[in-house]
């Protein structure tokens, strides 16, 4: 096993077991809500993404995975703020591709 590639057994209960450590620590809440929308739970995404933005106000790629997560249960208005949020996040920190990303899927929404 290369140890570059270490991933936990159940990293979901590694993300909760960091979160209870450090209440205030925002990546393992970030790191729960990624694996939260890829299973479509996006309820309890929702509820840990929006914690990450108000600890963290300017965390961009938080911005776009909370737009993910407010797409996924069907609240495009929601989606589309998060994403402009992401967008003035990623532009301020000189971050284009993730500005673009989040236009993208801003205007994916429109579809």
């Amino acid at each position: 096993m290369d140890p570059d590639d270490w991933t936990p057994a159940d990293p979901e209960a590694l993300y909760r077991q960091l979160m209870a450590q450090d209440p205030q620590s925002t990546l393992p809440r970030f790191s729960l809500a990624k694996l939260c929308v890829e299973h479509g739970r996006f309820p309890e995404a929702l509820d840990l993404l929006r914690s990450c933005v108000a600890l963290q106000a300017n965390w961009a790629a938080a911005w776009l995975l909370l737009g993910d997560a407010l797409a996924g249960a069907a609240d495009k208005a929601g989606a589309r703020e998060a994403y402009a949020k992401c967008r003035a996040a990623a532009l301020a920190q000189r971050h284009g591709t993730l500005a673009a990303e989040a236009d993208e899927k801003s205007d994916a929404l429109n579809d």
